[in-house]
Parts: C-alpha cells; structure tokens; sequence
C-alpha cells in the first residue's frame, strides 16, 4: 500500500483485508505520514506516539480496537524499516 510495506511473500497472514484492518491501516498510514516523529540521530522513523494513536481511533468505529490493530501495524512496520536500514547499511561497507 505505500513504498515501506514489506513485500506480501514475506507475511504469513491471509491477504484480505477486512473492513476493520482496512479502517486501521487508513488511521495508520495517515499518522505514519503526518504524526511521526524521526530519530535525530540514526535518521530512522520512531515508533508512533499513543497520543496520536488514541487521538486517531477515538472518531474510529470501534476506538479500542482500532487502537490495538494500529499499535500492530506499527510495531511490524518500525521493525521491518529498521532491519531495512541495517541491511543498507551493511552493503554500503
């Protein structure tokens, strides 16, 4: 769905979406883009803030489990990116 998603071979999960993951990864993508702090320091995306988590699935259908479902998406994402970012970094030695 965005450049930074893994590729589909990689995840054992099915491949539909329902409509709840499908609302989660809306709220996800648009904090990934727009509340998303970055580590100074390694340049590396930090993982999302509750605030803006909660923040986000308070107007969701279902707020406890949107917020749940957005903390999953992205804990995988940060650590796909990470291992990404260390790869990258082995090749350019």
């Amino acid at each position: 769905m965005n450049g930074d998603a893994p590729p589909c071979a990689t995840c054992p999960r099915p491949t539909e979406i329902t409509k709840r993951n499908a609302e989660a990864w809306a709220i996800f993508s648009d904090l990934d883009t727009f509340g998303r702090d970055l580590d100074t320091m390694g340049g590396l995306p930090l993982n999302l803030r509750l605030e803006s988590i909660c923040g986000a699935c308070e107007r969701s259908t279902d707020p406890l489990g949107m917020e749940w479902r957005v903390k999953e998406i992205d804990r995988i994402a940060i650590k796909y990116r990470r291992e990404e970012a260390a790869r990258r970094r082995e090749k350019e030695k």
